[in-house]
């Protein structure tokens, strides 16, 4: 299924409707949005003569999905109105809602040819009513901006997703079309299938909060390894890795569903202390409650390592902005196309095999033989005290600070460790990093 939003600043021009006319066979619409048509039309003549049946079908989006369709007014003032309008369209649980069309405003100075605005008050009344509605960027394939008066270039047009979107088989695909025909592109809307990647593992900062962690950690740790330095630290965090997967399914579980459960408890604890307040049932509404508290703060510390935003202070929950970030990531992050050598790539397969191809040639190293280089030509520049400073062996504190300084949530390895779990469990692998260190010299 795909069809095309399209703002066209006057649709009873006979170049316009013939424009209209391919898009449709060539992309085999199955729905043309029209916005600014600038004429009165005969809507039904117009959806027969474009090749569809009805004006709008009943038929056309399955019932979980929603559609609306924007056009939004010049002024602030105005949008401001259709911002609170949508947010109150916004439908409940988990229905799929895509949100399309002109929104005649930007949501970052990248989008604006002269990457300066006199009021970004704008601005930033529709990224609040993005975030407040839930939605999501759909990203774009295309051109950049979507609107021009040959002056300035902007991206008017976009499409926007409800959180939901994530958890299906398919994805929604927004691509720019050329701007023949008007001073806006049409987007075309198609929804693509796509294999979801197997999920790697990572380790998740939250697991530190677990009070069996800790010892679970050191357990599997402290099993005996015949191997010696940084090999010994690769099976033990292999074998670690396999434990921690097992832990996560068995004994931490889902956090979503636990904090579910924690809310559930408070409730029933709470109830039970209003119908018999005694020392017994106060105590225990005081556990229910620091439980709840502790199964925010994991949720929290998960949402802030999916988002990777490193801005935000400690303390300071913003699940919904997390969970928004996470989600407009996933979005931006599938390539549905690349150019290699000239050449358009837009099959999943083709697009694998060339990243593949690229970072092996990338880490393939040349061959060099170094019998070639007189080494009697190199000038000495380190002194003898410089050199053996360079080549003494680090200390396990040279060792430790490295660690501290760098960024808990740094991209964990390939290996699914990050520093915030080195830092963690420091006293139980620090020795096994520093011999791996030590194997290197």
């Amino acid at each position: 299924m795909s069809g095309i939003i399209w703002n066209v600043r006057g649709f009873g021009n006979l170049a316009t409707q013939r424009r209209a006319m391919f898009l449709r066979r060539h992309h085999h619409l199955s729905f043309l949005a029209v916005l600014e048509p600038m004429v009165d039309l005969d809507c039904r003549y117009m959806a027969r003569r474009m090749g569809f049946e009805e004006v709008v079908s009943g038929k056309l989006f399955p019932s979980s999905m929603i559609v609306t369709v924007v056009y939004a007014k010049c002024t602030r003032v105005e949008r401001s109105l259709l911002w609170e309008s949508l947010e109150e369209l916004r439908p409940e649980g988990d229905r799929l809602w895509l949100v399309g069309g002109d929104f005649n405003v930007i949501s970052s100075m990248e989008e604006h040819s002269a990457g300066v605005l006199a009021r970004p008050g704008a601005m930033e009344d529709f990224n609040n009513f993005i975030m407040l509605a839930g939605l999501v960027d759909a990203g774009f394939v295309g051109d950049r901006y979507t609107w021009t008066n040959n002056r300035v270039w902007k991206r008017l047009d976009r499409v926007l997703l409800s959180p939901s979107w994530g958890s299906l088989d398919f994805t929604v695909r927004v691509e720019h079309l050329s701007r023949a025909a008007s001073d806006h592109c049409p987007l075309l809307v198609e929804f693509p299938g796509f294999q979801k990647p197997r999920a790697s593992f990572r380790f998740q900062r939250m697991w530190v909060r677990h009070r069996d962690f800790m010892q679970t950690v050191r357990l599997n740790w402290c099993l005996p390894s015949v191997a010696q330095g940084l090999q010994r630290l690769q099976m033990k965090l292999r074998r670690l890795k396999e434990h921690l997967k097992w832990w996560n399914m068995e004994v931490f579980g889902n956090i979503h569903d636990r904090v579910l459960q924690a809310e559930e408890s408070m409730t029933a604890a709470e109830h039970a202390y209003d119908r018999d307040p005694t020392e017994q049932s106060r105590t225990h509404r005081s556990e229910c409650q620091a439980h709840l508290f502790r199964m925010l703060d994991m949720e929290e510390d998960f949402w802030k390592q999916r988002a990777a935003i490193r801005w935000m202070g400690e303390g300071e929950r913003n699940t919904k902005f997390f969970h928004s970030t996470v989600q407009k990531k996933r979005a931006v992050s599938r390539l549905f196309r690349i150019w290699e050598e000239g050449q358009c790539l837009d099959q999943p397969e083709r697009i694998r095999e060339s990243g593949v191809r690229y970072f092996q040639e990338l880490l393939t190293g040349e061959t060099v033989d170094s019998t070639a280089v007189d080494t009697d030509l190199i000038p000495t520049l380190v002194s003898t005290e410089d050199n053996l400073m360079l080549a003494a062996l680090p200390s396990a504190e040279e060792v430790k600070q490295v660690v501290w300084s760098m960024c808990q949530d740094s991209a964990a390895g390939p290996d699914g460790f990050s520093v915030a779990f080195y830092r963690a469990c420091w006293e139980i692998v620090g020795e096994d990093v520093l011999q791996a260190v030590l194997d290197f010299f």
